[in-house]
Protein backbone atom coordinates (compact mmCIF):
# COMPACT_ATOMS: atom_id res chain seq x y z
CA UNK A 1 0.00 0.00 0.00
CA UNK A 2 1.30 3.39 -0.87
CA UNK A 3 1.06 6.28 1.55
CA UNK A 4 0.97 9.85 0.43
CA UNK A 5 2.42 12.62 2.54
CA UNK A 6 0.44 15.72 3.56
CA UNK A 7 1.30 18.71 1.44
CA UNK A 8 3.88 20.98 3.01
CA UNK A 9 1.44 23.86 2.87
CA UNK A 10 -1.01 21.95 5.09
CA UNK A 11 1.80 21.00 7.47
CA UNK A 12 2.78 24.63 7.78
CA UNK A 13 -0.81 25.69 8.38
CA UNK A 14 -1.23 23.06 11.13
CA UNK A 15 1.98 24.23 12.80
CA UNK A 16 0.79 27.82 12.77
CA UNK A 17 -2.60 26.84 14.25
CA UNK A 18 -0.87 24.86 17.00
CA UNK A 19 1.44 27.75 17.83
CA UNK A 20 -1.49 30.16 17.91
CA UNK A 21 -3.45 27.79 20.15
CA UNK A 22 -0.54 27.48 22.54
CA UNK A 23 -0.11 31.25 22.52
CA UNK A 24 -3.80 31.77 23.40
CA UNK A 25 -3.56 29.25 26.25
CA UNK A 26 -0.35 30.87 27.51
CA UNK A 27 -1.84 34.36 27.37
CA UNK A 28 -4.98 33.21 29.16
CA UNK A 29 -2.97 31.44 31.85
CA UNK A 30 -0.72 34.47 32.26
CA UNK A 31 -3.80 36.67 32.51
CA UNK A 32 -5.18 34.51 35.32
CA UNK A 33 -1.87 34.68 37.16
CA UNK A 34 -1.66 38.44 36.71
CA UNK A 35 -5.28 38.87 37.81
CA UNK A 36 -4.76 36.73 40.90
CA UNK A 37 -1.51 38.50 41.69
CA UNK A 38 -3.24 41.87 41.30
CA UNK A 39 -6.12 40.79 43.55
CA UNK A 40 -3.71 39.51 46.22
CA UNK A 41 -1.68 42.71 45.93
CA UNK A 42 -4.85 44.79 46.28
CA UNK A 43 -5.91 42.80 49.34
CA UNK A 44 -2.51 43.31 50.93
CA UNK A 45 -2.65 47.02 50.15
CA UNK A 46 -6.10 47.27 51.73
CA UNK A 47 -4.89 45.49 54.84
CA UNK A 48 -1.86 47.79 55.11
CA UNK A 49 -3.95 50.95 54.63
CA UNK A 50 -6.56 49.90 57.18
CA UNK A 51 -3.85 48.83 59.62
CA UNK A 52 -2.21 52.26 59.41
CA UNK A 53 -5.53 53.92 60.22
CA UNK A 54 -6.08 51.57 63.15
CA UNK A 55 -2.65 52.54 64.49
CA UNK A 56 -3.52 56.23 64.09
CA UNK A 57 -6.73 55.65 66.05
CA UNK A 58 -4.93 53.80 68.86
CA UNK A 59 -2.31 56.55 69.15
CA UNK A 60 -5.07 59.18 69.31
CA UNK A 61 -6.73 57.28 72.16
CA UNK A 62 -3.46 57.23 74.11
CA UNK A 63 -2.99 60.95 73.54
CA UNK A 64 -6.55 61.62 74.70
CA UNK A 65 -5.91 59.72 77.95
CA UNK A 66 -3.17 62.21 78.90
CA UNK A 67 -5.59 64.80 80.23
CA UNK A 68 -4.41 66.63 83.33
CA UNK A 69 -7.81 66.58 85.00
CA UNK A 70 -9.04 63.21 83.77
CA UNK A 71 -5.84 61.21 83.51
CA UNK A 72 -6.44 57.80 81.96
CA UNK A 73 -10.01 58.49 80.81
CA UNK A 74 -10.94 57.32 77.30
CA UNK A 75 -13.92 58.61 75.29
CA UNK A 76 -17.23 56.83 74.85
CA UNK A 77 -18.08 55.44 71.41
CA UNK A 78 -20.14 57.38 68.88
CA UNK A 79 -23.45 55.49 68.80
CA UNK A 80 -25.30 57.74 66.35
CA UNK A 81 -26.34 56.68 62.86
CA UNK A 82 -24.87 57.94 60.68
CA UNK A 83 -21.68 58.57 62.62
CA UNK A 84 -21.13 62.20 63.59
CA UNK A 85 -17.69 61.68 65.17
CA UNK A 86 -18.76 62.70 68.69
CA UNK A 87 -18.89 60.47 71.76
CA UNK A 88 -22.32 59.82 73.25
CA UNK A 89 -22.78 60.33 77.01
CA UNK A 90 -25.86 60.85 79.14
CA UNK A 91 -25.29 62.32 82.62
CA UNK A 92 -21.62 61.44 82.26
CA UNK A 93 -22.25 57.74 81.45
CA UNK A 94 -21.63 56.21 78.03
CA UNK A 95 -24.76 55.46 76.01
CA UNK A 96 -23.01 52.30 74.88
CA UNK A 97 -19.57 50.75 74.94
CA UNK A 98 -19.30 49.81 71.28
CA UNK A 99 -19.93 51.90 68.20
CA UNK A 100 -18.03 54.23 65.88
CA UNK A 101 -14.66 55.76 66.72
CA UNK A 102 -15.46 59.30 68.02
CA UNK A 103 -12.87 60.98 65.81
CA UNK A 104 -14.10 64.54 66.46
CA UNK A 105 -13.94 64.00 70.21
CA UNK A 106 -10.38 62.73 69.74
CA UNK A 107 -9.55 65.80 67.67
CA UNK A 108 -8.46 63.86 64.57
CA UNK A 109 -9.61 63.50 60.98
CA UNK A 110 -12.34 61.05 60.10
CA UNK A 111 -10.83 57.57 59.91
CA UNK A 112 -12.39 55.01 57.58
CA UNK A 113 -11.20 51.63 56.38
CA UNK A 114 -10.67 50.83 52.71
CA UNK A 115 -14.39 50.02 52.30
CA UNK A 116 -15.17 53.61 53.30
CA UNK A 117 -16.62 52.57 56.66
CA UNK A 118 -15.82 54.60 59.78
CA UNK A 119 -13.67 52.56 62.18
CA UNK A 120 -15.49 50.79 64.98
CA UNK A 121 -14.46 51.23 68.61
CA UNK A 122 -15.17 49.50 71.89
CA UNK A 123 -13.89 50.44 75.33
CA UNK A 124 -13.74 49.01 78.86
CA UNK A 125 -16.37 50.84 80.96
CA UNK A 126 -14.03 51.63 83.87
CA UNK A 127 -11.74 53.81 81.74
CA UNK A 128 -14.60 56.03 80.53
CA UNK A 129 -15.74 57.30 83.94
CA UNK A 130 -14.96 60.96 84.63
CA UNK A 131 -16.69 61.00 88.00
CA UNK A 132 -14.70 61.67 91.17
CA UNK A 133 -15.24 58.06 92.27
CA UNK A 134 -13.71 56.58 89.13
CA UNK A 135 -11.15 53.81 89.58
CA UNK A 136 -8.65 54.16 86.78
CA UNK A 137 -5.41 52.56 87.89
CA UNK A 138 -3.40 49.39 87.27
CA UNK A 139 -5.09 47.65 90.20
CA UNK A 140 -8.49 47.81 88.51
CA UNK A 141 -10.21 44.48 87.88
CA UNK A 142 -10.60 44.32 84.11
CA UNK A 143 -12.49 41.72 82.06
CA UNK A 144 -12.09 43.49 78.69
CA UNK A 145 -10.03 41.15 76.48
CA UNK A 146 -8.79 41.04 72.89
CA UNK A 147 -7.55 37.59 71.87
CA UNK A 148 -7.59 36.81 75.62
CA UNK A 149 -5.13 39.66 76.30
CA UNK A 150 -6.20 42.20 78.90
CA UNK A 151 -6.94 45.49 77.13
CA UNK A 152 -8.75 48.77 77.70
CA UNK A 153 -10.03 49.41 74.17
CA UNK A 154 -10.13 48.04 70.65
CA UNK A 155 -10.45 49.64 67.21
CA UNK A 156 -11.81 47.62 64.30
CA UNK A 157 -11.80 48.05 60.52
CA UNK A 158 -14.92 46.09 59.47
CA UNK A 159 -14.00 45.77 55.79
CA UNK A 160 -16.43 45.11 52.95
CA UNK A 161 -19.86 43.78 53.98
CA UNK A 162 -20.10 40.01 53.80
CA UNK A 163 -23.11 38.05 52.60
CA UNK A 164 -26.16 38.76 54.73
CA UNK A 165 -24.84 41.96 56.30
CA UNK A 166 -27.04 45.07 56.08
CA UNK A 167 -25.43 48.32 57.11
CA UNK A 168 -28.25 50.74 57.84
CA UNK A 169 -27.91 51.13 61.63
CA UNK A 170 -25.32 50.85 64.40
CA UNK A 171 -25.63 47.10 64.84
CA UNK A 172 -22.57 44.94 65.35
CA UNK A 173 -23.88 42.08 63.19
CA UNK A 174 -24.15 44.41 60.20
CA UNK A 175 -20.44 45.27 60.35
CA UNK A 176 -18.57 42.75 62.47
CA UNK A 177 -18.25 38.98 62.53
CA UNK A 178 -17.52 36.15 64.93
CA UNK A 179 -16.80 37.05 68.54
CA UNK A 180 -16.65 40.73 67.59
CA UNK A 181 -20.32 40.78 66.56
CA UNK A 182 -21.44 39.60 70.02
CA UNK A 183 -20.25 42.88 71.58
CA UNK A 184 -19.68 41.43 75.03
CA UNK A 185 -16.28 43.05 75.80
CA UNK A 186 -14.38 40.11 74.34
CA UNK A 187 -12.90 40.48 70.86
CA UNK A 188 -10.78 38.48 68.41
CA UNK A 189 -8.58 38.84 65.35
CA UNK A 190 -9.50 35.93 63.08
CA UNK A 191 -9.35 36.66 59.35
CA UNK A 192 -11.26 34.13 57.22
CA UNK A 193 -13.92 33.93 54.52
CA UNK A 194 -16.48 34.46 57.27
CA UNK A 195 -14.62 37.18 59.18
CA UNK A 196 -12.80 40.10 57.56
CA UNK A 197 -12.49 42.34 60.64
CA UNK A 198 -9.08 43.91 61.18
CA UNK A 199 -8.61 44.36 64.91
CA UNK A 200 -6.10 46.39 66.92
CA UNK A 201 -6.14 46.35 70.73
CA UNK A 202 -5.01 49.04 73.11
CA UNK A 203 -3.54 46.58 75.58
CA UNK A 204 -3.64 47.43 79.26
CA UNK A 205 0.12 47.18 79.68
CA UNK A 206 0.75 49.70 76.88
CA UNK A 207 -1.96 52.01 78.17
CA UNK A 208 -0.70 52.06 81.76
CA UNK A 209 2.92 52.39 80.66
CA UNK A 210 1.87 55.71 79.14
CA UNK A 211 -0.66 56.88 81.74
CA UNK A 212 1.30 56.01 84.90
CA UNK A 213 4.40 58.15 84.26
CA UNK A 214 2.09 61.01 83.30
CA UNK A 215 0.09 60.78 86.54
CA UNK A 216 3.17 60.29 88.69
CA UNK A 217 4.87 63.36 87.20
CA UNK A 218 1.80 65.54 87.90
CA UNK A 219 1.68 64.40 91.53
CA UNK A 220 5.45 64.79 91.89
CA UNK A 221 5.18 68.38 90.63
CA UNK A 222 2.45 69.02 93.22
CA UNK A 223 4.64 67.57 96.00
CA UNK A 224 7.55 69.74 94.89
CA UNK A 225 5.32 72.84 94.95
CA UNK A 226 4.08 71.83 98.41
CA UNK A 227 7.62 71.70 99.75
CA UNK A 228 8.43 75.07 98.21
CA UNK A 229 5.36 76.62 99.85
CA UNK A 230 5.39 74.83 103.21
CA UNK A 231 9.08 74.13 103.80
CA UNK A 232 8.83 70.33 103.67
CA UNK A 233 7.08 67.58 101.76
CA UNK A 234 3.72 66.36 103.12
CA UNK A 235 3.94 63.47 105.58
CA UNK A 236 3.33 60.03 104.09
CA UNK A 237 0.36 57.78 104.81
CA UNK A 238 0.17 54.16 105.95
CA UNK A 239 0.21 52.13 102.72
CA UNK A 240 -1.61 49.21 104.33
CA UNK A 241 -4.57 51.44 105.16
CA UNK A 242 -4.85 52.73 101.60
CA UNK A 243 -6.77 55.84 102.62
CA UNK A 244 -4.37 58.49 101.27
CA UNK A 245 -4.09 60.28 104.63
CA UNK A 246 -0.89 61.77 106.09
CA UNK A 247 0.41 60.51 109.43
CA UNK A 248 2.52 63.12 111.20
CA UNK A 249 6.19 62.11 111.30
CA UNK A 250 5.87 59.30 108.69
CA UNK A 251 8.33 59.74 105.83
CA UNK A 252 7.84 56.54 103.84
CA UNK A 253 4.51 55.00 102.87
CA UNK A 254 1.62 55.95 100.61
CA UNK A 255 1.23 59.27 98.81
CA UNK A 256 -1.16 61.48 100.89
CA UNK A 257 -3.36 62.66 98.03
CA UNK A 258 -6.59 62.78 100.04
CA UNK A 259 -5.53 64.45 103.27
CA UNK A 260 -2.09 65.97 103.80
CA UNK A 261 -0.17 67.29 106.80
CA UNK A 262 1.24 69.59 108.08
CA UNK A 263 -1.11 71.54 105.75
CA UNK A 264 -4.07 70.26 103.83
CA UNK A 265 -3.96 70.47 100.03
CA UNK A 266 -5.50 73.79 99.04
CA UNK A 267 -5.28 75.31 102.55
CA UNK A 268 -2.81 77.22 104.71
CA UNK A 269 0.68 77.33 103.23
CA UNK A 270 -0.60 74.97 100.47
CA UNK A 271 -3.60 77.16 99.61
CA UNK A 272 -2.48 77.50 96.00
CA UNK A 273 -1.81 73.77 95.56
CA UNK A 274 -4.69 71.42 94.83
CA UNK A 275 -4.88 68.01 93.21
CA UNK A 276 -7.27 67.07 90.38
CA UNK A 277 -10.15 65.36 92.21
CA UNK A 278 -10.28 62.53 89.73
CA UNK A 279 -6.61 61.80 90.30
CA UNK A 280 -7.07 61.89 94.07
CA UNK A 281 -9.68 59.14 94.05
CA UNK A 282 -8.20 57.01 91.30
CA UNK A 283 -4.57 56.84 92.39
CA UNK A 284 -4.36 57.52 96.14
CA UNK A 285 -4.18 53.94 97.44
CA UNK A 286 -1.35 52.37 95.47
CA UNK A 287 1.43 54.94 95.08
CA UNK A 288 4.58 54.47 97.17
CA UNK A 289 6.18 57.65 98.45
CA UNK A 290 9.20 58.66 100.46
CA UNK A 291 11.07 61.85 101.29
CA UNK A 292 13.86 63.29 103.45
CA UNK A 293 13.79 66.24 105.77
CA UNK A 294 16.17 69.07 104.88
CA UNK A 295 18.43 68.10 107.78
CA UNK A 296 18.84 64.57 106.32
CA UNK A 297 20.09 65.56 102.88
CA UNK A 298 19.62 62.96 100.14
CA UNK A 299 18.76 60.13 102.52
CA UNK A 300 16.93 57.91 100.01
CA UNK A 301 19.05 55.23 98.33
CA UNK A 302 18.40 52.83 95.45
CA UNK A 303 19.70 49.34 94.77
CA UNK A 304 20.90 50.44 91.35
CA UNK A 305 24.20 50.70 89.51
CA UNK A 306 25.61 53.30 89.61
CA UNK A 307 24.54 54.18 93.14
CA UNK A 308 21.77 56.79 93.27
CA UNK A 309 20.40 58.97 96.06
CA UNK A 310 17.43 61.32 96.24
CA UNK A 311 15.50 63.51 98.66
CA UNK A 312 12.03 62.42 97.49
CA UNK A 313 10.56 59.65 95.34
CA UNK A 314 7.18 58.51 94.02
CA UNK A 315 6.62 54.96 92.75
CA UNK A 316 3.71 53.48 90.80
CA UNK A 317 3.29 49.68 90.82
CA UNK A 318 2.26 48.78 87.26
CA UNK A 319 -0.21 46.00 86.52
CA UNK A 320 -0.39 43.08 88.92
CA UNK A 321 2.15 40.38 88.12
CA UNK A 322 1.22 36.70 88.03
CA UNK A 323 2.34 36.27 91.63
CA UNK A 324 0.41 39.28 92.94
CA UNK A 325 -3.18 39.31 94.15
CA UNK A 326 -4.32 42.81 95.03
CA UNK A 327 -7.19 41.99 97.34
CA UNK A 328 -5.57 43.43 100.44
CA UNK A 329 -3.50 46.61 100.69
CA UNK A 330 -0.16 44.79 101.05
CA UNK A 331 3.06 46.35 99.73
CA UNK A 332 4.40 43.02 98.39
CA UNK A 333 1.32 42.60 96.20
CA UNK A 334 2.02 45.94 94.51
CA UNK A 335 5.79 46.37 94.31
CA UNK A 336 8.88 44.33 93.48
CA UNK A 337 12.61 44.31 94.18
CA UNK A 338 13.73 46.86 96.74
CA UNK A 339 10.27 48.44 96.72
CA UNK A 340 8.52 45.36 98.06
CA UNK A 341 8.92 46.40 101.72
CA UNK A 342 8.11 50.07 101.14
CA UNK A 343 11.42 51.17 102.67
CA UNK A 344 14.88 52.17 101.49
CA UNK A 345 16.75 51.10 99.53
CA UNK A 346 14.22 51.47 96.71
CA UNK A 347 14.53 50.08 93.18
CA UNK A 348 14.58 52.03 89.94
CA UNK A 349 14.43 50.15 86.62
CA UNK A 350 13.45 51.86 83.38
CA UNK A 351 10.25 50.72 81.64
CA UNK A 352 12.18 49.33 78.67
CA UNK A 353 13.91 46.93 81.07
CA UNK A 354 10.74 45.71 82.79
CA UNK A 355 10.16 41.97 82.97
CA UNK A 356 7.58 39.41 84.13
CA UNK A 357 8.99 39.83 87.67
CA UNK A 358 9.37 43.61 87.85
CA UNK A 359 7.28 46.50 86.46
CA UNK A 360 7.40 49.35 89.02
CA UNK A 361 7.69 52.89 87.68
CA UNK A 362 10.02 55.02 89.85
CA UNK A 363 10.04 58.82 89.61
CA UNK A 364 12.68 60.76 91.52
CA UNK A 365 11.01 63.97 92.70
CA UNK A 366 14.21 65.64 93.85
Amino acid sequence: MAFTSRPKSLQSQSGVVLILLLAVILVSFTGVLVANTSIDKLKRKNVVNSSLRLTTARDALLAYSLDRFYAGVLPCPDTDYPADGLENRTSGICDGFIGWLPYKTLGIDKLVDTSGTVLWYSVAPFVTDKSVTARINPSQVNTFKVDAIESVAVVIAPGQPLQGQTRNSVTTTGFLEGQNAIANQSFEQSISDDNNDLVLALESIDYFNVVQPFVVKILADKARSYKSACGQYPWAGNFNLGDGTSISGLQQGSFPSKNSQPAQWGAGCASSISLPQHMVNSWHDHLLYGFCLDTEGACLTFDATPATTATAVLISPGMALASQVRVNQTVTDYFEGGNSDGLVPFSSIKIRHHSPVYNDHTYVIE
